[in-house]
């Protein structure tokens, strides 16, 4: 009895997995063709509304796993590039997409830093205190600080174009 339990869970496993896609890709930089490591990336299911988020790897590779079927939007956003978007990423039962993103360099990465401070989005660590010996810039502190904020505004423009596609007629 035990045995046919058992193997009743399994294939049920067996069948959940089947009906899981996989969206995956490479980060390159557009002219060098070099793997841009740690960007932010986030999937969004447009019809549930669902999220998840990952990072790219050192060799520029990203997948988000054991999604359901569905339509698919896809973000990148990186300190030192131009964010990218692909939309309408159909995913079907057991099916693997690839989506590989070319990323543009930003003219000047430390202005696009500087922009984020000055809207008073990230406080500076030697303004708010945090950093007790005396030196600015440059710390983790700052560096996660950043990258969250990079992550909130990506979440932001899915949540606006989500809202600007349910305007639209179907």
């Amino acid at each position: 009895m035990a045995v046919r339990l058992m193997i009743l869970c399994l294939c049920l496993l067996c069948s959940l997995a089947a009906h899981a896609g996989e969206l995956s890709g490479q980060l390159a930089d557009q002219d060098s063709r070099i793997a841009v490591a740690d960007a932010q990336l986030i999937c969004l299911c447009t019809e549930t509304g669902q999220r998840w988020m990952t990072r790219s790897h050192e060799d520029g590779s990203y997948a988000f796993k054991d999604l359901p079927p569905g339509t698919y939007w896809i973000a990148v956003a990186h300190p030192s590039y131009h964010g990218a978007r692909q939309e309408n990423l159909v995913l079907t039962r057991s099916n693997l997409l690839e989506q590989d993103f070319d990323m543009v360099a930003l003219a000047d990465p430390e202005a696009n830093r500087q922009e984020v401070h000055q809207a008073g989005e990230l406080k500076r660590s030697d303004q708010g205190g945090g950093n007790r010996s005396g030196k600015s810039g440059g710390t983790r502190e700052n560096v996660r600080k950043l990258k969250n904020t990079v992550m909130m505004k990506l979440t932001e423009m899915f949540l606006r174009a989500v809202g600007e596609s349910s305007d639209e007629p179907e």
